[in-house]
């Protein structure tokens, strides 16, 4: 599957569960459409420390000059931190074992 790498800087927000950012991607790196990047991990970094910030959500292609090089994409990150990752599959574990009794 093709993967599209995105840079995007200043998209902090601490207190919102989505992050909204736009990132320039080349052309030719953007096969079909994006919206079948849904469920990408998003990654942070500060230059000295990284982590997981969520995973993406949506994005689209923003509309430009046909000519261009670089397209603009639009992606919105679901933020979802280890601690949250570990209560679903707490979830799913608890929930399987309730299935496998019936």
């Amino acid at each position: 599957m093709v993967g599209v790498l995105a840079i995007a800087e200043g998209v902090g927000s601490l207190a919102s569960s989505q992050v909204q950012f736009y990132s320039e991607v080349k052309r030719e790196k953007i096969s079909g459409d994006v919206n079948g990047m849904s469920g990408g991990p998003v990654f942070w970094n500060d230059g000295n420390a990284y982590g997981l910030l969520g995973f993406v959500k949506e994005a689209m292609v923003v509309e430009q000059n046909a000519n261009d090089e670089m397209a603009m994409v639009h992606f919105i990150c679901q933020r979802a931190d280890y601690n949250l990752f570990a209560s679903w599959a707490s979830y799913a574990d608890e929930l399987f074992r309730k299935n496998e009794q019936l």
